[in-house]
């Protein structure tokens, strides 16, 4: 799994030394916006429900899971998406410390999977509360390994972007990936759940862990603040910013005795009828 991992860094860090230094790619002075969304698509809670937006999910079994679909979406001032398209996006899949935990788990979808870029990231409790994320974590305590990010990477040696409909107007969004948070056993109150990109210091880009994507047919990247989070922080060319996270609670689940217990009651009541009847 190591030998995979450092193979994924340096197929990145080559790809990207292999645009800029052919030629292929070209910088532009005024900053383009890549937005990164997650939005919630559905659950398997019976009594669960989800807004028409995706933002906020309600559940009332315990033991359901949630499915999300990440999206990239990228600025256009040419009303062409053919000529815009994401290259590349490092970061984890992480639910918040509200009190309700679960565990997740990611995948990459077309045409962001199945190259020797692209990684579905690794399991992680990243927030130290007890339940798995995907990634690692966002303030990056271990700089120079990315390997348990979720890489989602169009897959080509050139850093050519996956682009949109050539003709298209408006701004491209992207379908990159999709997630699943299960609830854990006994788990109750309210989370977040979100993906949250990273990103190296400020014009270091050895491990691969900087987002790529190409605008109007500039090439855009963005580097962060050193932190390995950014939230609406550019320090390249480009801007990257969040859209809102899921909010998902879950409702008062009754204990099994109590269950019985109403059970026994409604019973009763209906024999009572029946005996003034």
């Amino acid at each position: 799994m190591s030998m995979k991992r450092k193979g994924i860094s340096s197929l990145m860090a080559g790809a990207i030394c292999a645009g800029l230094a052919g030629g292929l790619l070209t910088t532009n002075s005024q900053a383009a916006v890549l937005v990164f969304d997650t939005v919630a698509t559905g659950t398997n809670d019976p009594l669960g429900t989800v807004s028409a937006d995706g933002k906020t999910v309600s559940l009332q079994t315990a033991g359901s899971n949630v499915t999300f679909n990440i999206f990239a979406t990228i600025t256009n001032g040419n009303t062409n998406q053919g000529d815009d398209g994401l290259i590349v996006a490092v970061g984890s899949i992480i639910s918040g410390t509200g009190g309700l935990k679960g565990n997740i788990t990611a995948a990459n979808v077309a045409p962001f999977a199945n190259n020797a870029f692209s990684q579905p990231g690794t399991p992680t409790d990243v927030g130290g509360d007890g339940d798995l994320d995907i990634g690692a974590d966002p303030a990056w305590k271990t700089p120079n390994d990315p390997a348990s990010d979720v890489f989602f990477h169009a897959g080509t040696a050139d850093a050519t972007p996956a682009f949109g409909t050539a003709g298209a107007s408006g701004n491209l969004r992207q379908l990159i990936g999709t997630a699943t948070f299960t609830l854990a056993s006994g788990a109750n109150g309210n989370t977040t759940v979100q993906f949250i990109p990273h990103t190296n210091g400020s014009g270091n880009t050895t491990a691969g862990r900087i987002q790529q994507w190409q605008s109007d047919g500039v090439f855009e990247s963005a580097n962060g603040d050193g932190s390995g989070r950014i939230t609406g922080v550019g320090n390249t060319t480009g801007l990257i910013d969040l859209g809102q996270a899921v909010s998902v609670s879950l409702g008062a689940v009754p204990e099994p005795g109590s269950l019985a217990l109403a059970g026994l009651g409604g019973l009763g009541l209906l024999l009572r009828r029946r005996r003034h009847a």
